[in-house]
């Protein structure tokens, strides 16, 4: 993704429906989830690549982490920036 970003300019939206499906499978361990934590932490988190990420889930992170892991926030400009976008398109 940083490849395509440095080249295009274009950043990516990531839309993840019921992304905690993993905490509710008895045969992932602990770890896997940690493991999975961290990589979502890595794609997303701080990312110059990442317009939005929209993730819903029947449980909030916190439940999970201490929230830090995944917590973004958005500035209301940002908001404004990207329904300009679509509403243009």
């Amino acid at each position: 993704m940083s490849k395509i970003y440095n080249e295009t300019g274009q950043k990516f939206i990531f839309i993840m429906d019921e992304w905690d499906a993993v905490f509710h499978m008895s045969f992932i361990t602990e770890e896997d989830k940690q493991n999975y934590l961290l990589f979502l932490k890595s794609m997303l988190k701080s990312k110059p690549y990442v317009e939005l990420a929209y993730m819903t889930g029947i449980l909030p992170i916190a439940k999970y982490s201490d929230g830090s892991e995944l917590n973004m926030c958005i500035k209301r400009q940002s908001i404004g920036k990207l329904l300009d976008k679509f509403r243009n398109l």
